[in-house]
């Protein structure tokens, strides 16, 4: 299995593209950085996928990106509403932001956060 990530200019190239002119500029690519003939690689594909995250109308992009100093926004990204808890790479404050790992950290905590919450909530009740 390959996986790429490509971002920026080339992501909007490579989203410009069709599907066949994606793959065989992967597949180029690809054949340069393992010393292989493109035709191999292409005998032995057994499956594609493309995703393009700037076009996903929920995503609207891949990661979050903060310019240096501006860590502010994730806090107030992070914070709860009420009942609602936010999760998400770009709610990573503590953590690995712009990351899968970061995703996952702040998952963990948004769950604590709910638990805690349902806690203080059940013992107001008693």
């Amino acid at each position: 299995m390959a996986v790429a990530y490509i971002t920026a200019k080339r992501a909007e190239r490579l989203d410009s593209l069709s599907e066949n002119e994606a793959l065989s500029l992967g597949l180029t690519e690809l054949s340069t950085l393992l010393g292989h003939s493109e035709s191999l690689l292409r005998r032995h594909l057994v499956a594609q996928r493309r995703y393009s995250w700037a076009l996903d109308p929920w995503a609207c992009g891949a990661y979050a990106h903060c310019p240096v100093g501006a860590v502010d926004p994730r806090a107030h990204l992070a914070s709860s509403e009420g009942r609602l808890h936010f999760a998400g790479e770009a709610t990573a404050i503590d953590s690995s932001s712009q990351t899968v790992h970061g995703a996952m950290d702040s998952g963990e905590r948004a769950a604590k956060e709910a638990i805690e919450r349902l806690s203080l909530v059940r013992a107001s009740r008693l």
